[in-house]
């Protein structure tokens, strides 16, 4: 498990975590470096793709989240040069995308991806709290220097694609619905709309506004 050392309590974004965390422990951002721990075909610009398939071409660490840069390329066996300067290519996974809280190793919550296949990777329809709540990846995350009181983790299948060592920025509710600038619908029934806006520090081509929300209860 985690060692012995400083511990800080919830964090809500990775650019406080850059300044305050430890050195050894920021290889967690480096995207390619997770999916080479797990033993994906992946490989950063100027390597050549093992073999004819689909990949997910995005930047090697990206500070601002939302899937920024992430796009899905049919790239050939032997192909080095499509793959840009500071991106990395990695195997497409398949099965269900899991965002998965830990609070002080432990699963608080778990939420499922929704999207259409046909969207930007940056662009999800939904997510829905469900009670898949898979172990902390200690093989993966079990020599961090610190102990982080949240550490969200992003799974599809059983492979690790994001760590982020901060909680979860979104609502806790039981349904996000994402609210797109682009979006017509200014209401939901049986929802609540809740500001939340992203941009991605303006490089999000169709910014978010907020959510639809609703729990259980409601």
């Amino acid at each position: 498990m985690l060692e012995t050392g400083k511990k800080f309590t919830k964090l809500l974004q990775d650019e406080d975590v850059w300044q305050i965390a430890h050195p050894d422990d920021l290889w967690v951002y480096d995207k390619l470096i997770v999916a080479k721990k797990q033993q994906l075909k992946c490989g950063p610009a100027g390597v050549n793709i093992p073999e004819t398939n689909n990949y997910i071409i995005r930047p090697i660490t990206n500070m601002v989240g939302m899937s920024l840069g992430a796009k899905i390329m049919k790239l050939a066996a032997g192909d080095k040069t499509t793959v840009p300067t500071g991106h990395f290519f990695v195997q497409q996974l398949e099965g269900p995308q899991y965002s998965v809280t830990y609070e002080n190793c432990s699963p608080l919550s778990t939420y499922e991806a929704h999207r259409d296949p046909t969207s930007p990777l940056w662009k999800f329809d939904k997510w829905v709290k469900v009670d898949n709540m898979k172990d902390f990846p200690t093989k993966l995350l079990g020599s961090l220097k610190y102990q982080y009181s949240h550490i969200n983790v992003e799974w599809i299948g059983d492979y690790i694609i994001e760590v982020h060592l901060r909680g979860s920025p979104d609502p806790d509710y039981d349904e996000l619905i994402p609210v797109w600038s682009s979006d017509v619908q200014t209401s939901k029934p049986g929802y609540e709309f809740i500001v939340n806006y992203e941009d991605g520090d303006g490089l999000l081509p169709d910014p978010r506004l907020g959510f639809f929300v609703r729990s259980k209860k409601q």
